[in-house]
């Protein structure tokens, strides 16, 4: 049996234009340059290169944070440039991120509770009982204390806070998860703790 196709990646490529001066024509930088590959469901890719060679770029067009310039995405077989409303909805519960630095990517006046739960006040019809079980149960799977619910970001190490983005990611239950190097802003002790942790969720 083939494995079912999630993501089609055709000549995909993001330029920005930098200007460096009053009379100076505008530079061309090319972040992404034509790159294409597939993603099957139940695997796990790795984009690898120097810092600024457009991997986090590349993670920021597959979530459209930014626009490509050129070139096409395809989800389950269809162009996610001609999505609807309804379908950019079900694409966003299905396709989720985890930033690189777990501090910033947190709003730092909500609890955990509040980070956590927000997904699911957004994009489901549960009650507030239901939307705190479902929580909970995603606290527990990555490793955050029950107790925790009411703390805020800044009470947390690193480590921590990463594990709380993750939930955050994994709570809509995502058929794909974006990872933008996940553990790169963390001691070097904690990235195998979280990247184990990733790998026993997937």
């Amino acid at each position: 049996m083939s494995k079912e196709k999630i993501f089609e990646i055709k000549n995909l490529e993001k330029a920005y234009s930098i200007s460096k001066g009053l009379f100076s024509a505008p530079t061309l930088i090319h972040a992404v340059n034509k790159i294409s590959f597939d993603v099957y469901k139940g695997e796990t890719y790795s984009i690898v290169g120097e810092s600024g060679c457009g991997k986090s770029t590349t993670a920021k067009l597959l979530l459209n944070i930014e626009q490509p310039s050129s070139g096409q995405i395809f989800f389950k077989g269809k162009d996610i440039a001609t999505f609807d409303k309804e379908e950019w909805k079900e694409y966003r519960k299905k396709v989720q991120i985890i930033f690189q630095d777990p501090y910033s990517s947190l709003n730092p006046r909500w609890t955990v509770g509040k980070i956590i739960a927000e997904p699911l006040e957004l994009n489901t019809t549960l009650s507030k009982k239901e939307i705190v079980a479902e929580v909970y149960e995603i606290m527990k799977r990555v490793g955050l204390e029950k107790d925790w619910y009411d703390r805020y970001p800044h009470q947390f190490s690193g480590g921590q806070r990463q594990r709380i983005g993750i939930a955050r990611a994994l709570v809509l239950k995502p058929e794909v998860i974006v990872c933008d190097e996940p553990v790169s802003a963390l001691d070097v002790s904690i990235q195998a703790q979280v990247l184990n942790l990733l790998l026993d969720l997937s």
